[in-house]
C-alpha cells in the first residue's frame, strides 16, 4: 500500500472518531436542552389552564391533574396542580432532525477536507516521487554515458596515431562536459525544491546540433532528414537526455549506417532513428540506453516503438 494512502486511511479513522465524539457530546447536550424547553413549555400551559380550563395545548402534551400514565407520553413535570406529560416521538423526531442536519453538514466537511488533503497530498508527493525518479534517470544516463566515453577512447587509444584523434577526443569531452554540467544542474534544482520547468525547444536544430556533434566523432555514416522548425513544449532536461541517449544509442550499435528522420504527420511531431544492425559480436551493451529513453517518453507522455528486422528502428510519437 502506497505512503498516501495509508496517510488518508489515518486521515478518515482521526475524523470519524473525533467527529463520532463530537456527535456524541453533541447528541446528549441537545436532548437535554429540548427536554429543558419542553418543562418551561409545560410551566406556561398548566399556568393557561388555571385561568382558562378550554385552552388548547400541543397534541405533543397531555396534561391533567392526576399522574395518568398514557400509553406512548412520558411525565417530564409536575406543576404544583398539573401533570404534564410529553409524547415520546415527539423528542425523537426532534432529536433526529437535528442529528440528521448535523451528519449533513459533516460529512459535506468531511468530504471537502479529504478532497483538500489528498489533492494537495498527492501532488506534493508525486512532484517528490518525480524528482527522486529524475535525479536516478540523471545519475543513469550520466553512468551510460561515461561507460560509453570510456569504450570510445579505448579505441581511441589504440588508433592514437591517427589524424582525426585529436578532434574525436575534443568532441567527447565536450559531450561529456554537457551532460556533466546538466545533471549538475538539475540535481542542484531537484535539491532546492524546484519543479523541473516545461519550455518551448526547438527539436531541429537540437537533433542538427547533436547529430553534427557525434558525426564528428565517429567514422558512421550519420543521415538526416529534418523538418524545420519543429518545436516541442517539455522538460528541456528530459529531451536533450533523450535526443542524446537515442543517437548515441544507434551510432554504438550501427554496423556503419545511421538515419535520423523528423517529420509532421496528421498534427503530431514524429522522430525517428533507425540503425543498421553490427555482428552481434560486435555488440556490447546492457540496454541501459532504450531503458532510459522508454523512461523519458513515459514522463513526456509520448509514445515509443520499437522494431527490429534488418534495421533496428527507435519511433517515438511526440
Amino acid at each position: 500500500m502506497r505512503f498516501e494512502t495509508k496517510l488518508l486511511i489515518l486521515l478518515v479513522i482521526a475524523l470519524i472518531v473525533g467527529f463520532s465524539i463530537i456527535n456524541i457530546t453533541s447528541v446528549v447536550y441537545t436532548r437535554n436542552l429540548i427536554e429543558d424547553s419542553l418543562v418551561k413549555e409545560a410551566y406556561l400551559y398548566s399556568k393557561l389552564l388555571l385561568y382558562n380550563r378550554g385552552e388548547r395545548y400541543p397534541e405533543y402534551f397531555f396534561i391533567s391533574e392526576e399522574p395518568v400514565l398514557k400509553e406512548g407520553y412520558k411525565i417530564i413535570a409536575y406543576t404544583g396542580r398539573h401533570y404534564v406529560s410529553v409524547k415520546d416521538e415527539y423528542v425523537k423526531d426532534k432529536l433526529s432532525s437535528y442529528i440528521t442536519f448535523m451528519l449533513f453538514w459533516e460529512a459535506s466537511i468531511i468530504v471537502v477536507l479529504l478532497m483538500v488533503f489528498y489533492y494537495t497530498n498527492y501532488r506534493y508527493l508525486k512532484r517528490e516521487r518525480t524528482n527522486r525518479e529524475l535525479l536516478s534517470l540523471v545519475l543513469m544516463a550520466l553512468t551510460h554515458r561515461l561507460g560509453n566515453f570510456l569504450a570510445v577512447h579505448r579505441v581511441n587509444v589504440e588508433l592514437i596515431t591517427q589524424p582525426k584523434l585529436q578532434q574525436r577526443l575534443k568532441k567527447s569531452i565536450s559531450i561529456l562536459e554537457n551532460t556533466y554540467n546538466s545533471a549538475i544542474e538539475t540535481m542542484e534544482a531537484l535539491r532546492a525544491g524546484q519543479e523541473e520547468p516545461r519550455e518551448y525547444i526547438d527539436l531541429s536544430h537540437m537533433l542538427l546540433e547533436t547529430a553534427v556533434l557525434y558525426g564528428d566523432m565517429t567514422d558512421k555514416s550519420i543521415r538526416l532528414q529534418v523538418n524545420s522548425g519543429v518545436r516541442v513544449r517539455a522538460n528541456p532536461t528530459y529531451i536533450r537526455m533523450l535526443v542524446d541517449t537515442l543517437i548515441d544509442n544507434a551510432i554504438k550499435y550501427s554496423a556503419g549506417r545511421v538515419y535520423i528522420r523528423l517529420l509532421r504527420y496528421k498534427g503530431r511531431s514524429i522522430l525517428i532513428v533507425r540503425n543498421d544492425i553490427a555482428e552481434r559480436e560486435n555488440i556490447t551493451g546492457s540496454g541501459m540506453g532504450l531503458k532510459i529513453a522508454k523512461y523519458i517518453c513515459e514522463q513526456l507522455n509520448f509514445k515509443i516503438k520499437i522494431k527490429t528486422r534488418k534495421t533496428f528502428t527507435v519511433a517515438v510519437c511526440i
